[in-house]
């Protein structure tokens, strides 16, 4: 049996040990973000099934349905446990695995966290130093009842709740599903950012805190600048264009489309310019950006697929870039340069994949200091470190290990 995925000491988060319970891609990224930047991430898993990401297709390997697309994504640089928390003597051991972490990490809803005595109070009762970390669907229970308590928090709920979809509406008013997991991904992201912020504050002297992240929360502050200016004028801004910025979309060209990005009137002046349409800037009725956007599909939209009529899609980029407007072509994941970009940067780096040719994944954003970009290593199996962290936290000796896996606790 292998050791945990080692650590370097200069990595900032050296040395945190975080205790999860946790399954699909909410509960899992932000985890992840925190072993990429040096915690010792746990992941505490039922024996037998796992988190449900282990069954859920497609495979890298799909003749054998092994190394399914979300272990790879998501449980990279962790340990696997396989502990049944949900009975004893498999309870007494999270308990002492609580005692010796720094964080405590789920995304279970808190209702089911509470069945099994893993809520707020039961786990900093056990240690009084410890963090916790709850993301989901609509916050930890507090004084007023919270209308949607009992409602079920996918993210395409959230998205449909927090107006979101209503953001991404087909012409004829149909919302639509962008596809990415947004609602899922920024609220961990939020919780991960939480849990460093409580390390902080736990160094300096403050109490353990618990972390509490809903993805209504997170989906609500995405969706912050449509909210904001319907509380100034209670007007609803229509979906798939900037509020207050125009021309600020994709336009077409003679090959495909150009996004355009003009922010501002000093960058309106510029793209006049770059057009030849100085009579444009010289118009009253276009010299804002939210008079621009009242008149975006009457005005502003035909003046410039006009000009883009004859031009390529380079071609026109780079007549706007020439005049410093922000413009660039429309890639997807499957284009050279997008993933040149990528690996230049370090987001996107190759795992070696035992008896499979390498596979491309994306890594952590965040940069610091000389620290390398980091490039996590393969994911765990189930239960893969079970017998080493029970040993390494809790110094277990081999009867108790036996007897733990006799009584159907551990596998």
């Amino acid at each position: 049996m292998s050791g945990s995925p080692t650590k370097p000491r200069h990595m900032p988060l050296a040395g945190i040990r975080v205790l999860t319970v946790d399954n699909y891609f909410a509960g899992n990224y932000g985890p992840l973000l925190l072993a990429a930047h040096g915690a010792e991430v746990i992941k505490i898993e039922q024996p037998g099934s796992g988190d449900p990401l282990r069954k859920d297709a497609p495979y890298f390997d799909p003749d054998t349905k092994q190394l399914p697309h979300g272990v790879l994504r998501l449980m990279r640089g962790k340990s696997s446990v396989a502990l049944d928390v949900r009975k004893d003597p498999g309870k007494s051991v999270m308990r002492e695995l609580i005692g010796c972490a720094d964080v405590f990490w789920t995304n279970l809803r808190p209702q089911a966290a509470k069945r099994i005595d893993l809520d707020p109070e039961t786990v900093q009762g056990l240690n009084p130093n410890i963090i916790y970390a709850s993301v989901s669907g609509f916050g930890l229970p507090g004084e007023k009842s919270s209308p949607f308590s009992n409602e079920p928090a996918f993210d395409i709920i959230i998205q449909a709740l927090t107006g979101l979809m209503s953001r991404n509406a087909d012409p004829d008013g149909t919302p639509q599903y962008s596809g990415l997991a947004v609602g899922d991904q920024v609220t961990s992201l939020f919780a991960a950012f939480g849990v460093v912020m409580s390390l902080y504050a736990r160094k300096l002297g403050m109490p353990a805190a618990s972390v509490d992240v809903a993805m209504f929360d997170a989906m609500f502050a995405l969706n912050e600048k449509t909210f904001s200016l319907f509380a100034m004028d209670g007007v609803v801004r229509p979906p798939r264009i900037s509020a207050t910025n125009s021309p600020f979309g994709a336009y077409r060209g003679k090959d495909g489309y150009v996004v355009i990005g003009v922010g501002g009137n000093i960058l309106w002046e510029r793209f006049c310019k770059a057009i030849g349409r100085e009579d444009l800037w010289a118009r009253e009725d276009l010299n804002t950006g939210v008079k621009r956007v009242n008149l975006e599909k009457s005005v502003v939209r035909p003046c410039i697929e006009e000009w883009l009529r004859d031009r390529t899609v380079h071609e026109a980029s780079q007549i706007l870039l020439a005049h410093e407007v922000p413009s660039s072509p429309i890639l997807d994941v499957d284009s050279p340069i997008y993933l040149e970009q990528a690996r230049i940067r370090g987001v996107a780096a190759d795992l070696d994949v035992p008896g499979k040719p390498p596979l491309t994944l994306v890594q952590s954003p965040v940069r610091m200091w000389d620290q390398e970009p980091t490039n996590l290593p393969m994911p765990p199996a189930l239960g893969e470190h079970t017998e080493h962290i029970l040993r390494e936290w809790l110094q277990m000796d081999d009867n108790r290990i036996a007897s733990l896996r006799q009584a159907g606790a551990i596998n």
